[in-house]
């Protein structure tokens, strides 16, 4: 476990293995970070709480990702969280 690849207030993230991130609720830091040719983890972190990682799962990508992620994949990634944050986070 290790922490974010971004961080909370930069404006431009460019970690070779950062293929999205996100703020969510002005708590949650999102990132999707490459493991693989197609493949990547899902990570959740708690900003209000030294960014705790919450969740990490692996998470498939339509496509290498050399130029940025897939809008399939996003809205997916955006589904898991609010899933994740609404019924499984114990606040």
């Amino acid at each position: 476990m290790s922490g974010p690849l971004g961080g909370w207030d930069d404006k431009k993230i460019s970690h070779e293995k950062l293929v999205w991130s996100a703020r969510f609720d002005e708590r949650f830091w999102i990132e999707v970070q490459s493991i693989g040719e197609f493949t990547a983890d899902l990570v959740i972190y708690d900003h209000n709480n030294n960014n705790e990682e919450l969740l990490r799962e692996g998470v498939q990508l339509c496509y290498e990702a050399a130029f940025g992620p897939d809008a399939d994949d996003v809205y997916a990634w955006k589904q898991r969280v609010i899933r994740f944050i609404d019924t499984e986070f114990k606040k």
